[in-house]
């Protein structure tokens, strides 16, 4: 069967990063890319995240 990957979770467990809910995103601190701070949010309705800074860019749980 298929199963549908979580990419907040999957972050999550990859990295050290703080999540804070913002509405229907949640803003990572620090960034799990680069390491700087209020950039990064992750998107769980459409399972992808983005990035607010030029040194990282956005995509999905593949991309992560």
């Amino acid at each position: 069967t298929h199963t549908k990957y979580n990419i907040l979770d999957y972050i999550l467990q990859q990295t050290g990063a703080k999540p804070q809910r913002q509405g229907s995103k949640v803003l990572l601190n620090p960034c799990p890319i680069c390491g700087h701070r209020d950039h990064f949010f992750v998107y769980p309705k459409n399972n992808s995240y983005y990035s607010f800074s030029g040194c990282c860019k956005g995509g999905s749980i593949i991309d992560a």
